[in-house]
């Protein structure tokens, strides 16, 4: 009798276990994948582990120009400027913690990060440029260049979020029933596009996902009750050297 309580209680521990981490990640990655796609900075700023997504860009940043800088020489060439030379330690060690602390709070900023994420053509123009000028090139001058918007009406995310919310407290059970059940249908089909996704620690997923051809190595982190992004991995080889 002892026993049999003992495994009801651990198949119920295992079973509600089970249940918090497929429900929260589920609802997180819906509303994640909702955020992008309606290009909602405040929706996805909910969802991203700032500080932690800068330190892990930073060491992407670092780790990449530091390998590549090795033969103590860079050849950069962009449109009708080119950037070439040799660089002793001293100065390759400087440019490149610059360029990687630069990079990485840029790309750590949510708005900045949709922006490229829906124009990832142009991540390649705005890397070199900041190796041109040594870092000190901002992303609004990035826009400017390229004649390119971005949008950061916040109020008319606020508006739309409370009016969303309205929208939800007049449904009736079957229709939220109805929208969580397509969400989910959603979300498993998102998971079937992804190459892989699984749990390397208690509190971490690892997600591949492609996007226009290229593969991104997602990490979804636990905090509380929703799954935060904490790490975006690419290959750097794409875009910044040819």
């Amino acid at each position: 009798m002892r026993n049999k309580i003992i495994y009801i209680i651990f198949t119920v521990l295992i079973t509600s276990v089970l249940i918090f981490y497929i429900g929260t990640l589920a609802s997180s990655f819906i509303a994640i994948s909702k955020a992008i796609k309606k290009n909602s900075v405040i929706e996805l700023d909910y969802y991203i582990d700032s500080e932690l997504l800068e330190n892990n860009f930073e060491i992407l940043f670092y780790d990449f120009l530091k390998s590549n800088f090795d033969k103590k020489e860079l050849n950069v060439s962009f449109l009708n400027t080119n950037f070439s030379g040799e660089l002793n330690e001293n100065s390759r060690e400087r440019l490149i913690y610059f360029i990687s602390r630069k990079l990485s709070k840029d790309f750590s900023q949510t708005d900045i990060l949709l922006f490229f994420y829906f124009n990832s053509n142009k991540i390649d123009s705005y890397l070199k440029k900041n190796i041109l000028h040594n870092a000190n090139y901002s992303f609004q001058e990035f826009l400017l260049d390229n004649n390119a918007e971005i949008e950061k009406d916040y109020a008319r995310d606020d508006i739309n979020e409370f009016n969303k919310k309205d929208i939800k407290n007049e449904l009736n059970l079957f229709e939220k029933l109805t929208i969580y059940y397509d969400n989910f249908i959603k979300f498993t089909k998102k998971i079937d596009r992804s190459e892989y996704i699984f749990l390397i620690n208690p509190h971490t997923f690892k997600l591949n996902v492609q996007h226009k051809s290229e593969n991104y190595i997602v990490l979804l982190k636990l905090k509380g009750m929703k799954w935060s992004i904490v790490s975006i991995d690419f290959k750097l080889n794409n875009h910044l050297f040819d």
